[in-house]
């Protein structure tokens, strides 16, 4: 009955399908994630190369997501998603062909990531915003805590597979078997049945505006968002960027990145696990403590050359990180409007990975001059003493979670689950 409680979330048709839908996706993008860095490198070796290719693809993606945070707060989420799915499987699978028949080339690489951080653009907002139009307000939190621990589940498990697949094939299989995932995927989201009222339909400058007076109307939104830009110009892309060379020229490559990549997913799978059992009162001092505790594993990372150590360092920083990640999908979708809620995502998603691409472009270089262990150490500097610095804000700190029980569900014009079963 307690196991049943805290699954009962897919006990909702809808949701059950998105939730498919992300496992079959997630464990796919795991499995390439490997794939795309190696594929990148065996061409050339470099760590500024391979920040190129991240940073046309977070820079393509960017540039749309404002535009699809309009987007889905005017069309069926769930066909925006399936749209995504598609265009992302169909550049996947275009790349995959090129690394099998030896065509590929670095400006591949750059164009086909762009075309796909297109794709992504419009399926972040949707998604955040359609979760809560799947379950019962009452299992929000639990919904959000499933996702999470599906994520991490096919962290653990796509690393693992792909480091297999490379050793005995190539880079090219690990990005065809994330092609392949995106039609499953589309395939689970094409068969939701959601219920769409059309909404009023206003200039597409005045709904960014309305989207933008959201966002900015309560300040622990718009300052974590900055937090989150800043943290992912310094640690997030130091951690893309250097661990993956680091693992090639010192730790034994693919099969030892794969080996900590796996650590952190175990490391996820727990920190879910409790979120999924304990939700503080305090959301956000929870979300920027875990995200201070995830910098151990740049630490790792900097002072150590053993891949059991930073593996361990990998399992406690992501056990940290999500166990708070939960909680402000949470808190975003508890305190902001349903009618606004993928508009206020977008500019979620786009404050907090602006400057990642300037992130990817500078690290190698700045690594490169100063070094590794520097750099690696410089950003956990920053992680520290910026998480200390947001938790001061009195909006932040007292943010509070609602009483899921007590919750009365806010009516969208959008879209009202059916078919619960």
């Amino acid at each position: 009955m307690r196991l049943r409680r805290r699954l009962g979330a897919l006990e909702e048709r809808e949701f059950r399908l998105l939730w498919l839908s992300r496992v079959v996706s997630d464990f796919g993008d795991r499995f390439a994630l490997i794939g795309l860095a190696f594929a990148v490198l065996d061409i050339k070796a470099s760590a500024a190369t391979l920040g190129y290719v991240f940073a046309a693809r977070t820079v393509s993606n960017l540039v749309f997501l404002q535009t699809a945070g309009v987007w889905a707060d005017r069309v069926p989420r769930q066909l925006l998603m399936l749209a995504s799915d598609v265009g992302r499987g169909g550049a996947q699978a275009v790349l995959a062909f090129l690394l099998l028949t030896g065509r590929a080339e670095v400006w591949h690489l750059i164009v086909l990531a762009a075309i796909y951080g297109v794709a992504e653009a419009f399926f972040g907002p949707a998604s955040q915003g359609l979760v809560p139009q799947t379950v019962r307000p009452e299992r929000l939190h639990q919904a959000n805590a499933m996702m999470s621990l599906s994520r991490n589940v096919t962290g653990i498990l796509g690393p693992a597979a792909a480091g297999v697949v490379i050793a005995i094939s190539s880079t090219g299989w690990a990005i065809a078997v994330d092609a392949a995932t995106f039609a499953v995927s589309a395939a689970f989201l094409a068969a939701m049945r959601l219920a769409f009222t059309k909404p009023e339909r206003l200039r597409f400058v005045t709904e960014l505006v309305d989207g933008w007076k959201e966002f900015t109307r309560q300040t622990w939104i718009w300052v974590s968002v900055v937090y989150f830009g800043l943290f992912h110009l310094t640690a997030l892309a130091c951690f893309f960027v250097l661990a993956p060379v680091i693992a090639k020229r010192e730790l034994g490559g693919s099969s030892a990145y794969a080996t900590i990549m796996v650590g952190a997913g175990l490391g996820a799978v727990v920190g879910s696990l409790a979120a999924m059992r304990y939700r503080p009162s305090r959301s956000l001092v929870i979300v920027f403590s875990s995200t201070a505790l995830w910098s151990v594993v740049l630490v790792g990372y900097a002072l150590s050359a053993s891949v059991p150590l930073i593996t361990a360092c990998a399992f406690v920083g992501a056990m940290a990180m999500n166990y708070g990640a939960a909680f402000w999908f949470t808190a975003m979708q508890e305190h902001v409007p349903r009618h606004a809620l993928s508009r206020v995502s977008s500019y979620d998603w786009l404050g907090s990975w602006l400057f990642l691409p300037l992130g990817y472009v500078l690290i190698g270089p700045v690594a490169e001059t100063i070094g590794y262990d520097e750099t690696l150490l410089i950003a956990v500097g920053w992680t520290l003493f910026s998480s200390l610095g947001i938790l001061l804000i009195p909006s932040v700190r007292n943010l509070r979670s609602k009483d899921a029980r007590s919750q009365t569900p806010q009516p969208d014009p959008l879209t009202a689950p059916q078919g619960a079963g």
